[in-house]
């Protein structure tokens, strides 16, 4: 796997098809501002939303379950092992991204605890 990051948003660069295709460096490695969530953690100095005492904010990204459930298990758990969760389910055959598109087996679940089972058990809850 290769040796990447978390976004601020608490997306998984390390296993997104574009940073895997070295066409992205990840958002804390480009100079580019544009993204209101990386320029509010920059300015907090803090390493994603997961570390912010306001999380969760009321911003839209939240909204999207599998970003909340990311940066929940962030905060609770720790990035290193959010990061060897990943790197486990993707050699059992979880797909953060397939490579030939971003729909992936967590964008499927529907609910924040089939989400979290996923990412920190690699199961689907029945």
């Amino acid at each position: 796997m290769n040796n990447g990051d978390m976004g601020c948003c608490g997306l998984a660069c390390i296993q997104c098809s574009t940073y895997l295709k070295e066409e992205c460096a990840g958002c804390k490695k480009q100079e580019d501002k544009t993204c209101d969530t990386k320029t509010c953690c920059m300015d907090k100095n803090i390493d994603g939303c997961y570390a912010c005492t306001l999380f969760p904010c009321e911003k839209d990204l939240f909204k999207n379950v599998r970003v909340l459930v990311f940066n929940k298990a962030l905060k609770q758990h720790g990035k290193e092992h959010v990061i060897c969760c990943l790197e486990v389910n993707h050699k059992n055959g979880i797909h953060y991204h397939p490579a030939d598109g971003i729909v992936g087996d967590y964008d499927k679940l529907k609910t924040e605890d089939e989400i979290m089972n996923l990412l920190l058990n690699g199961q689907y809850k029945e």
